[in-house]
């Protein structure tokens, strides 16, 4: 399945770089696909995998090439596919673009698959999957005028997105469709989430930092906290990501299972260990969905789905082949998340986790609690060693700095943050979820805040 992957990886850079076009990768698959069929080969299937990642890449390149700048406001529908909310503005990347005016579309006026769309950050509310009419001012993305700077057009249309628009007037824009449940759920899931991070913000910078752990609302965190947090390096600790559901994962699992040896007939007719495992992964998700689904949440769900999967099926997790499942389902989905940054990052330093051969991953050979003690420091050296030797490579290309590993700083953070700030923030976050504006909150939250205040100092 890695093998798969990385022919599918290889196919969309490849298709990128060379821009083929998908009327010829489309024959070149269609060719492939017939060679597999009539000599069935595992061999076969690898460059069938990259075509179709290079056919993935290069259709949505192929449906803005060409394009023409609108001259006149136009008046569109469309569905919206993606928000992402700055201080002042809210960029919205509307999809499935049809004309709303009476007039026909005139066949120089051809409309590309998603526009993105620049609206007020406070009119209307917009979730993904409603369907909206707006008029709006088009215009083609910018091209890159410096070699050093990144090319937003190429950007744009990797994802499918011809134009650039803004609205007419700020209130020109309406939502026709009423939301379904599932939308009305995530808006729901979303409001919960933002009032109990006001609930722990109101507490003062330790709240805000309980907030920013347990919620991933990290906007209200003070900026000499932030500044210190990068200065030492441990800023990849305040990310949602494997730690914090792993950690989730972990407590629902202990909880779980303890309750299902509690229950005599339960335990006497079931496993309550692919129980508890059930019930990991079931926390796993919720966190996630709590937590505002970032990518490296995503990616750490995912794993610990396909990990638990194989458990409860009794076979090996393999590690490369979590890894290749993961990458085929998020590159499946959205192809153009391979030059994403923050997606190479992550997936780099799991890679550098889960396939290299460090101590961390060998079982100890010391006893007693010194020998714990050791085994934990090189633990922690290697992982750390690790993350950084993979993604330094990425980090200078993107961000033309090399970042330096900072050991002394995650032999105290790491631990620190794993047996006490985290457990706390999640502790105090769940509560904040259930009763942002009770009052016994503060005295719930009381040691949690301690904790924090301890470690902002």
């Amino acid at each position: 399945i890695l093998y798969f992957a990385l022919a599918f990886i290889v196919g969309i850079a490849v298709g990128d770089l060379a821009d083929l076009g998908s009327v010829p990768l489309t024959r070149l698959l269609t060719l492939w696909a017939l060679l597999a069929l009539a000599r069935p080969r595992p061999a076969w299937l690898i460059p069938t995998a990259g075509v179709a990642g290079a056919l993935a890449i290069a259709l949505p390149i192929d449906a803005t090439r060409g394009l023409p700048a609108p001259r006149e406001p136009l008046l569109l529908e469309g569905r919206v596919e993606g928000l992402r909310s700055f201080s002042e503005h809210r960029a919205v990347r509307v999809c499935h673009l049809a004309t709303a005016s009476r007039e026909p579309v005139r066949s120089e006026e051809l409309l590309p698959p998603c526009v993105h769309l620049v609206v007020d950050v406070e009119r209307p509310s917009l979730t993904r999957g409603d369907r909206v009419r707006f008029l709006a001012r088009a215009r083609l993305p910018p091209p890159r005028r410096n070699p050093g700077e990144i090319d937003r057009r190429k950007l744009l249309r990797r994802r499918g997105v011809g134009w650039e628009a803004r609205l007419v007037h700020p209130r020109l824009i309406v939502r026709l469709s009423q939301r379904s449940i599932w939308q009305r759920g995530v808006v729901r899931l979303e409001a919960r989430r933002y009032a109990a991070g006001d609930a722990l913000t109101h507490r003062g910078d330790a709240g805000a930092l309980l907030a920013g752990l347990g919620l991933g609302i990290r906007e209200n965190l003070p900026e000499p906290l932030r500044r210190d947090v990068a200065a030492l390096g441990i800023a990849h600790l305040l990310a949602v990501s494997g730690l914090h559901v792993g950690l989730v994962a972990a407590f629902a699992y202990v909880i779980s299972r303890r309750l299902a040896l509690c229950w005599p007939a339960f335990a006497t007719r079931w496993d309550p260990r692919r129980a508890a495992t059930g019930c990991a992964v079931f926390a796993a998700l919720a966190y996630a969905a709590a937590a505002g689904q970032a990518v490296s949440a995503q990616r750490a769900t995912l794993f610990a789905v396909l990990g638990s999967a194989a458990l409860l099926s009794r076979r090996r997790a393999e590690p490369a082949s979590i890894l290749g499942c993961g990458l085929l389902a998020a590159l499946a989905r959205e192809p153009a998340l391979l030059f994403a940054p923050g997606f190479q990052l992550s997936f780099a330093a799991v890679a550098a986790l889960l396939l290299g051969k460090h101590p961390a991953l060998a079982p100890p050979g010391a006893r007693g609690s010194a020998g714990r003690a050791v085994t934990a420091l090189r633990a922690c050296c290697a992982t750390t060693s690790a993350a950084t030797l993979a993604t330094a490579p990425l980090v200078a290309w993107h961000f033309q700095m090399v970042p330096l590993p900072r050991r002394p700083a995650n032999l105290v953070a790491l631990p620190w943050t794993s047996a006490r700030l985290l457990p706390a923030a999640l502790f105090a976050s769940a509560l904040a979820w259930i009763a942002p504006h009770a009052n016994w909150l503060d005295p719930a939250i009381a040691p949690a805040l301690a904790v924090a205040e301890a470690s902002i100092t």
